[in-house]
């Protein structure tokens, strides 16, 4: 099973991600923090897995974006997140870990 982490940045440290990459989970990056973008006011592809966006809409913008992006290329799972996640799920990590080793029951 395939799963990555979609992460809808605003000027958070990431640096928590490192734990994430380290076991072995594809990451994807939308940041909107302080850019300056093309003309279209569409995204800017910075690498693989890190873009730039412009500064409109909240995090769900950001998610329903990256879906119609993706469509014919998402993951059997896609777990989204704010790039504060720990202010939101103080217990993000074990859940991802729980949800890697196929334990879907971990909402519980």
């Amino acid at each position: 099973m395939k799963i990555r982490l979609v992460v809808a940045k605003y000027r958070e440290d990431l640096t928590w991600l490192n734990q994430i990459v380290n076991h072995g989970l594809d990451v994807i990056i939308y940041d909107k923090s302080d850019i300056s973008l093309n003309k279209s006011n569409d995204y800017v592809k910075v690498s693989d897995n890190y873009f730039k966006l412009p500064n409109i809409g909240r995090e769900a913008h950001t998610y329903i974006k990256h879906i119609v992006e993706n469509y014919d290329d998402l993951y059997d799972v896609e777990v989204f997140s704010q790039g504060g996640v720990y202010d939101h799920v103080p217990d993000f990590w074990n859940k991802v870990e729980i949800l890697k080793y196929n334990k879907f029951d971990f909402w519980k």
